[in-house]
C-alpha cells in the first residue's frame, strides 16, 4: 500500500496537488466512519492517521519528489521486517 501511495505521488506535479488529494481522502474517510458500523471505525482510523502522515511528510519536504522517494524507502523497508516474520 505504502509504495501504491508512493506511485502515485511520483505522477502528481506537485506537492501542493497531492496535500489537496491527502485532504479529499481524508474527507472521505471521514464521512465513511459516520455512516460505517462500529466494528469498521478502526479500519478508516488507520487510513486516515496514514493520509496525515504523508501530509505530514509532504509539508516537511515540500517537493512532491522527496516525498515520493521517502515513502518507497519506507515501503521496502517494510516489506524486508515483513520478510523477517513469515505467515
Amino acid at each position: 500500500m505504502v509504495q501504491s501511495i508512493a506511485d502515485g505521488l511520483a505522477k502528481l506535479p506537485s506537492a501542493t496537488d497531492a496535500m489537496n488529494a491527502m485532504n479529499a481522502l481524508q474527507q472521505g474517510l471521514a464521512l465513511a466512519q459516520t455512516l460505517a458500523p462500529g466494528g469498521a471505525s478502526t479500519v478508516l482510523s488507520s487510513g486516515s492517521a496514514l493520509f496525515m502522515q504523508v501530509q505530514n511528510l509532504l509539508s516537511a519536504t515540500n517537493d512532491i519528489g522527496v516525498a515520493a522517494a521517502e515513502l518507497a524507502q519506507l515501503s521496502q523497508q517494510l516489506r524486508e521486517l515483513a520478510n523477517l516474520f513469515p505467515a
